[in-house]
């Protein structure tokens, strides 16, 4: 995506963008899993997946419309995906049935870190699908890839049944 764009307006590596997308997104992890212990953490949740989702979808279309834009939206992505996750694990302590604790945190990651694991494979196989790397719109269509995570979130909050109220 980057040697679309040129040499003389690239500025930082892609890998210097990914850090600054850790650096930013552990504190709004921090700052959403705090809310999500204040406010409702369902309706948190429900609200980020969907901004996440809608954040993906975004950036994959702005790919080739704006460089700047799209790492904007790609760092915006990378904090609600970073948020997402310690919300989602916070939540996953707060109900599971203390004697089986453990275990619940053990499927959770696992589910967690398998989709860590085939995110890139799906981004890939998108990003070679739609024509490779040096196709501006196959950059597009990876990027809107990165919503089904999201979605997934999205999906199983809006099926899961609700806590009861104590």
């Amino acid at each position: 995506l980057q040697a679309a764009v040129p040499e003389a307006e690239r500025g930082w590596s892609p890998a210097v963008w990914a850090t600054v997308v850790a650096f930013v997104g552990v504190p709004a992890a921090m700052a959403l899993g705090e809310l999500a212990v204040r406010y409702d953490r369902r309706r948190l949740l429900i609200a980020v997946s969907a901004t996440s989702a809608l954040l993906a979808v975004a950036a994959g279309l702005t790919v080739g419309v704006s460089y700047e834009l799209t790492l904007v939206l790609c760092l915006l992505f990378g904090m609600t995906s970073y948020g997402r996750n310690a919300a989602t694990t916070a939540g996953t302590i707060a109900v599971a049935d203390p004697a089986r604790r453990g275990a619940t945190l053990a499927v959770q990651a696992f589910i967690g870190f398998s989709g860590g694991i085939l995110g890139p494979v799906a981004f890939g196989v998108a990003l070679d699908g739609a024509g490779g790397a040096a196709e501006i719109a196959a950059w597009g269509a990876a990027l809107c890839v990165m919503a089904i995570g999201p979605v997934l979130s999205l999906i199983s909050l809006l099926l899961a049944p609700r806590a009861p109220q104590s």
